[in-house]
């Protein structure tokens, strides 16, 4: 009796480890990935070529080419990539494709390093302008994600939030492109909001609605 009554336990357990209401289930591995990137980017400093700066310097030179410990902000594009496309794959809604989409382009932009910093490197052009492309084809994603879900939206405030989002993805870049001293800066910024966002809504009830 007391062994079938902890049998029935046990497989109620196992049960509750698999169900997709569960605390495994609900861990958002976006977050997890946004942490570990975020922490790549900051330290990087401490393991890049000397006079990296955070106000000067893109991210992607932190994965260049022929640069000190590429290998480090490589690894962080692809953990970024990977658990944003996790999640879109867990949620499994046409919402959600174009964040999806966003986290392939941004582990492309790992697999496919930027030029190095210093201009007298060689380099692999081919493997530069595929990271040029992976970096505004995520751009154009994540802003389609952010004006769905500006139109899914039942809330005023986070109509505005995702419309403003999907501007600054825009806008940012043209202001890196006009201001090359401050584009690591602008473009920290930029991250850091479209961050604070995935961090908080993604992926949200809003884009269940329909359903792959």
């Amino acid at each position: 009796m007391a062994r079938s009554i902890k049998s029935a336990i046990s497989d109620k357990s196992e049960k509750q480890i698999f169900s997709n209401n569960t605390l495994i289930d609900r861990i958002k591995i976006t977050r997890i990935s946004i942490i570990v990137f975020v922490i790549v980017v900051l330290t990087g400093p401490l393991y890049t070529v000397d006079n990296y700066s955070h106000i000067a310097n893109l991210i992607s030179e932190l994965g260049a080419q022929q640069t000190k410990n590429n290998f480090i902000m490589i690894s962080g594009f692809l953990i970024l990539g990977l658990g944003i496309l996790i999640d879109s794959y867990r949620e499994r809604s046409y919402p959600v494709i174009p964040f999806a989409l966003f986290g392939i382009f941004m582990a492309m932009a790992g697999i496919f390093p930027h030029r190095p910093i210093d201009s007298s490197i060689a380099y692999n052009h081919t493997s530069h302008s595929l990271h040029s492309l992976s970096a505004t084809l995520a751009g154009i994603s994540i802003s389609m994600g952010f004006i769905w879900q500006g139109f899914l939206s039942l809330s005023k405030t986070q109509k505005l939030i995702c419309f403003y989002l999907a501007i600054a993805c825009f806008v940012f870049p043209m202001l890196i492109l006009l201001m090359s001293d401050y584009q690591g800066i602008l473009q920290r910024i930029m991250y850091l909001q479209v961050f604070a966002w995935l961090w908080v809504m993604f992926p949200t009830k809003s884009m269940s609605n329909k359903s792959l």
